[in-house]
């Protein structure tokens, strides 16, 4: 409430501190302020926000304040490739649930016969297991070297 009343009264202070609204040009800025209804309040409402307790500001050390400038277009493909990273990895983990799924039910099943059909299954499935667990490591990868040529990594990784 106090943002959008806050910011209805600043363009109002705009408005009459350019001579535009009611046609006058207010030079004394208090009777600008004195002329607004509710000031008080929201005066009072700032204040009680104001007085509420803060959390203490740390700053770290000048030397581990270090910016680096980096082209968007550089962001943009470190993004990409995260996300390249995440959908192979994502794809594998399904690929390999699928595979554990499928030898539990052929453990615990009483009358399992295995026929060429099955190991034609079992086969397609390990193959598709394999080539996400190569796409996820060179996605992976990729997503190393780009960090690299950005001068840093993300931190817990």
């Amino acid at each position: 409430m106090l943002d959008s009343f806050l910011v209805v009264y600043w363009g109002h202070l705009m408005e009459s501190a350019s001579g535009g609204g009611d046609g006058t040009n207010h030079d004394d800025p208090g009777k600008m302020v004195g002329d607004l209804p509710g000031l008080a309040d929201v005066a009072e409402e700032l204040g009680q926000l104001l007085s509420r307790p803060v959390a203490p500001v740390r700053m770290p050390p000048p030397d581990e304040l270090e910016v680096r400038l980096v082209s968007e277009q550089t962001l943009e493909r470190l993004f990409e490739a995260e996300k390249d990273a995440s959908l192979h990895s994502n794809l594998l983990l399904l690929a390999i649930g699928t595979l554990l799924g499928f030898f539990t039910n052929v453990v615990t099943s009483e009358q399992f016969e295995w026929s060429r059909p099955v190991v034609t299954y079992v086969g397609l499935l390990g193959a598709v297991v394999v080539a996400f667990a190569l796409l996820t490591l060179r996605a992976t990868r990729r997503v190393r070297q780009f960090r690299e040529k950005i001068g840093g990594t993300r931190r817990g990784r």
